[in-house]
């Protein structure tokens, strides 16, 4: 028995070292190193591991359990960020306002999801949901007569506020619809209060990811909403097929891990400049300001942890589990997040897992006044 006590021991070192290495990867310390922030992605599930140790030890009352509490406890403010079990009851009494973050995937514009009624669904759920702001990722609109979004959140909806960045554009003949067809795809913040100004900063890294912000006017005060979209990995079906037949058969196509791995060396890097970018321009806001979109990271990264300085994350409060908010094989991961000003209160925090595109939508019920 000796010998596996000593393979679990080397097993938990790892573990411990994974752990140790996303902290670092979270401070920038090592902003231009893939490996470190690699163990940021995966630290959701270095954490669960970490927790079978501390049972594992702890059951054979061994008192190598000093190395997965030690982990535990070096890394409580990561672990905080990244599973959450709900400090505080909602409150469901108190409506406040009401915004919803969603990376809506074009809305099923191509039928990734093979239902051809997605669209309506995903308008469906907005509608019974009724937020009074909405944050839109990877958002898409055209002058048709079927995916016309903006005239339908605006008219059919009453969003009569909104703001839409553009960050690719296409326009065709259609024979069909008896003209030029003008397609966009980009950001959209939609709301139900006047919309005093906005503005945006493109991503010189990216020609699709960017920030774009909404001065939005409640009663008398004036918040800013910024809604961004982080540099994404871009992994296509082909890495997907590849990881899911490793993983089958035991076995390792270097050439794939290979791309993958200079894919994600690519992402980090872009997202770590375009974080630095989003952090600025937030500080920089004469306005209380609230911070939605999809980061493409977790709370156990460089990118997070410089865009929510300062802010508050109501998951940490309300959320249950790792909170994930990606729809996809890497289902434990809380990408998407909605960031408040420490002066304001939440009262609600859901992620509505519906199966309608690869990211879940985010709601959040918060006062603009702290808490008594």
């Amino acid at each position: 028995m000796k010998w596996l006590r000593a393979c679990l021991f080397i097993c938990n070192l790892f573990v411990a070292a994974g752990m140790l290495t996303a902290a670092i990867a979270s401070t920038g310390a090592m902003a231009g190193r893939s490996a470190f922030q690699l163990a940021g992605l995966a630290f959701p599930l270095l954490l669960i591991l970490n927790m079978l140790f501390i049972l594992l030890w702890m059951a054979l009352l061994d008192w190598l359990l000093v190395i997965p509490l030690f982990s535990l406890i070096l890394h409580w403010e990561l672990i905080n960020a990244t599973f959450s079990i709900p400090s505080r009851g909602e409150d469901v009494k108190n409506k406040g306002i009401k915004i919803m973050s969603w990376n809506v995937k074009n809305f099923d514009l191509y039928n990734w999801s093979g239902n051809a009624d997605s669209r309506n669904r995903m308008l469906r759920l907005i509608q019974n949901e009724n937020p009074d702001i909405l944050c839109f990722q990877e958002y898409y609109t055209d002058n048709g007569r079927i995916f016309d979004n903006s005239r339908y959140f605006s008219d059919t909806m009453g969003y009569r506020h909104y703001c839409f960045l553009p960050t690719a554009m296409l326009d065709k003949f259609s024979r069909k619809r008896g003209g030029i067809v003008e397609q966009r795809w980009g950001l959209a913040v939609f709301s139900r209060f006047p919309m005093t100004n906005h503005g945006a900063l493109p991503f010189s890294n990216s020609k699709h990811n960017s920030l774009m912000y909404a001065d939005l006017l409640i009663g008398s005060d004036t918040i800013r909403v910024f809604n961004t979209h982080l540099q994404s990995i871009h992994l296509g079906y082909e890495d997907y097929q590849a990881i899911e037949r490793i993983e089958q058969e035991q076995s390792s196509d270097w050439a794939i891990l290979r791309s993958i791995a200079g894919k994600l060396a690519v992402a980090f890097g872009k997202r770590s400049d375009q974080a630095m970018k989003v952090s600025t321009l937030i500080k920089q806001s004469p306005y209380p300001r609230i911070v939605c979109g999809d980061f493409n990271d977790t709370p156990a990264s460089y990118a997070y942890r410089l865009i929510s300085e300062g802010m508050k994350d109501p998951f940490t409060e309300f959320g249950k589990g790792f909170g994930s908010t990606y729809n996809g094989m890497l289902s434990l991961l809380r990408i998407d997040f909605i960031l408040l000003p420490p002066a304001f209160s939440p009262l609600r925090y859901r992620v509505l897992r519906e199966d309608l595109s690869d990211h879940y939508p985010v709601l959040l019920d918060f006062n603009m006044e702290a808490e008594q």
